[in-house]
C-alpha cells in the first residue's frame, strides 16, 4: 500500500474517531506535535505544527498549518513545509517560529540531514500558503556554539528588539568542557546572515538531554525564558516536576547588547498535569500574550491512533504576570460559544450529589467554594459505571490531585512508573476558584484564577458524562455555572 493509500485509510477512520475533541486544535488526519510558528498575520492566527501526514505516528517531519480568526475554529491549510531539500533529507524540518519581515511571512525551522546534523533554515511567502525555502541552511553546523554537537541544535525561535533580529536555538553543552544545556543565541539584520553570540543562557548542573523549543518573549514588564526540558534533573518534590520532560519558564532580564537571559528566581512548571509539551507564546493585536502548547506527552501511547490521528493542541490561554508567576486563563473567545448555563448558588456538599443540568462531555465548568469546614472536596468528571476521571482537594495538606487511573483507556508509557496521578500544592485559601474546560477526551483544570492549571487526556466511554461533588466534613459550592459548548 502506497503513503498516499495508507494517508487516505488513516483519513477514513479518522471520521470515526470518538476520542476527537470539539474545540481543541487537532489535525485531520496523521500525527501531531510541538506547535511552531505562533503568528497573528493577516488578520488571523497562524499555528504552524510538527506533523507527520501519512500516519498516526512520529515520522519526517513537515510542518502542518491552521489558521483562526478566533482562536477557536481552526482551518486547514495546506502543508507549509516538506522536507525535500538535502540538509532535511534524514528526519525532516524540525520545529521553528515565525516572524514578519518586508511584509512577508518567514519561517525559521531546524532542517535534519544524515552528514550536516541539525540546522537553521529559512523559508518565506506571499500569500502565508506556498513557502519558498532557502537552498542553503542560513545557520549552519559550522556556527555551533562551544560544547555543543550537531546532532542536539534545534528549534530557532526568532524575534526582534529595535532594528536587530535575534535567534535562540536548543543546544546540548558535552563537549570540550562544557557541561550542561545552553540556549545559544544568534543576531542578524535580513533574517539570512547571522553572527554567533554565545549562549544566552546555560545549566550547568544538567547532566543530560537539552532544553528544547526555547521562547523568550516580554510579560508585564518582564522577560520570560520559556523551555520544554528533557529529563529534567532538580529532584522530585512533593507536586513539582512530575513529569520526565517537564516544560518550564524563568524570569528574569535579556540584555540585548550582550545577548545574555539573567534569570531571577528559579524554575516555575507551566502546568502539574499529564500532557503539556512545547509551549509557544505569540501577541494578539489586542496586546494579548497566547500561549498553546503540545497536548500530548513522549514516549506515551496514544489511544486515539487507532482512528488514524494522534495528537492535539490545548486550548489556548491569555497569560498574565502576578506576584512573579505567570497566570493562564482560557482565551475569552471562548464565551462565544457557550449555551444556556445551569446555574447553581450556595449548595451543601458532603455526601456523592449531583446537580440538576451539570453534566456533560463538552462544557465550560466555573466553580468557588468554601472548603473552611471540609477536610477534602472531590469532583468527578466524565463519570459513568466504569469510568472517572477524579480531582481531589485535601484541605489539610492544600494538595490537589488529578486522577485518571480510571478514566477510561488505560495509558501506558515506556519512561514513566506513573502516567495516572498528578498534583499541585495550592494556596492555603479555605476558598477555591476553579474553570473546568471538558472537552471529549482533554481535561484542563484552572485553579485559583490559573495559578495552578492541570491538563489531561482522558479516553471515556461517550455516555460517560456525569459530573458529580462530594466532601469529607462539608463543602459549600457558593457559586456554579456550566455551559455547554457549542461548535
Amino acid at each position: 500500500m502506497s503513503k498516499l493509500q495508507k494517508a487516505r485509510a488513516a483519513a477514513k477512520r479518522s471520521s470515526t474517531d470518538p476520542f476527537r475533541p470539539k474545540f481543541h486544535a487537532t489535525p485531520s488526519t496523521g500525527w501531531m506535535n510541538d506547535p511552531n510558528g505562533l503568528i497573528w498575520f493577516g488578520e488571523k492566527a497562524h499555528l504552524f505544527y510538527q506533523y507527520y501526514p501519512y500516519a498516526p505516528k512520529w515520522g519526517r517531519m513537515h510542518w502542518g498549518h491552521m489558521v483562526s480568526t478566533d482562536l477557536v475554529h481552526w482551518e486547514h491549510l495546506p502543508v507549509a513545509l516538506a522536507p525535500d531539500q538535502p540538509f532535511e533529507r534524514l528526519l525532516g524540518c524540525f520545529s521553528g517560529s515565525a516572524i514578519e519581515h518586508e511584509g512577508r511571512l518567514h519561517l525559521l525551522y531546524t532542517g535534519v540531514s544524515a552528514l550536516g546534523g541539525q540546522q537553521q533554515c529559512l523559508a518565506a511567502s506571499e500569500d502565508c500558503v506556498d513557502f519558498a525555502k532557502r537552498t542553503k541552511p542560513v545557520i549552519s553546523n559550522k556556527q555551533l556554539p562551544q560544547g555543543s554537537g550537531k546532532y542536539d541544535f534545534r528549534d530557532p525561535k526568532v524575534f526582534k528588539r529595535c532594528d536587530l533580529y535575534y535567534c535562540l536555538v536548543s543546544a546540548a553543552a558535552n563537549q570540550n568542557g562544557v557541561r550542561g544545556r545552553q540556549i545559544a543565541c544568534y543576531t542578524s539584520t535580513d533574517l539570512v546572515h547571522w553572527q554567533g553570540r554565545g549562549a544566552a543562557y546555560t545549566d550547568s548542573s544538567a547532566k543530560k538531554g537539552i532544553f528544547e523549543c526555547p521562547d523568550l518573549f516580554s510579560l508585564d514588564g518582564a522577560d520570560v525564558l520559556m523551555m520544554s526540558s528533557m529529563h529534567f534533573y532538580p529532584p522530585q518534590e512533593e507536586a513539582r516536576f512530575q513529569n520526565l520532560h517537564p516544560s518550564v519558564y524563568l524570569l528574569g532580564r535579556f540584555d540585548a547588547d550582550t545577548c545574555r537571559f539573567v534569570p531571577e528566581g528559579e524554575y516555575n512548571e507551566l502546568d502539574y498535569g499529564f500532557d503539556f509539551y512545547a509551549p509557544q507564546a505569540f501577541t494578539m493585536p489586542d496586546g494579548r500574550t497566547i500561549l498553546i502548547a503540545w497536548k500530548q506527552m513522549w514516549k506515551r501511547s496514544i489511544p486515539e491512533s487507532r482512528f488514524g490521528r494522534a495528537g492535539a493542541m490545548t486550548f489556548p490561554r491569555e497569560i498574565t504576570l502576578e506576584a512573579g508567576k505567570i497566570l493562564q486563563r482560557p482565551v475569552r473567545e471562548l464565551e462565544r460559544y457557550r449555551a444556556d448555563a445551569a446555574e447553581h448558588t450556595d449548595v451543601i456538599i458532603t455526601e456523592e450529589s449531583s446537580l440538576s443540568g451539570v453534566c456533560g462531555n463538552c462544557v465550560d465548568l466555573q466553580l468557588e467554594i468554601d472548603l473552611s469546614l471540609a477536610k477534602s472536596f472531590s469532583i468527578r468528571l466524565l463519570k459513568g459505571k466504569e469510568h472517572e476521571t477524579l480531582l481531589l482537594f485535601d484541605t489539610e495538606r492544600n494538595i490537589c490531585t488529578l486522577d485518571r487511573t480510571r478514566a477510561g483507556v488505560t495509558i501506558t508509557s515506556s519512561e514513566e512508573t506513573d502516567v495516572n496521578v498528578r498534583r499541585a500544592k495550592l494556596g492555603s485559601s479555605c476558598m477555591l476558584d476553579l474553570r473546568i474546560l471538558i472537552d471529549i477526551s482533554s481535561v484542563e483544570v484552572f485553579i485559583n484564577g490559573g495559578k495552578n492549571v492541570m491538563t489531561a487526556n482522558v479516553y471515556p466511554d461517550a455516555n460517560d458524562t456525569a459530573i458529580t461533588f462530594a466532601a469529607e466534613g462539608m463543602g459549600v459550592i457558593r457559586k456554579l455555572s456550566c455551559w455547554p459548548v457549542l461548535i
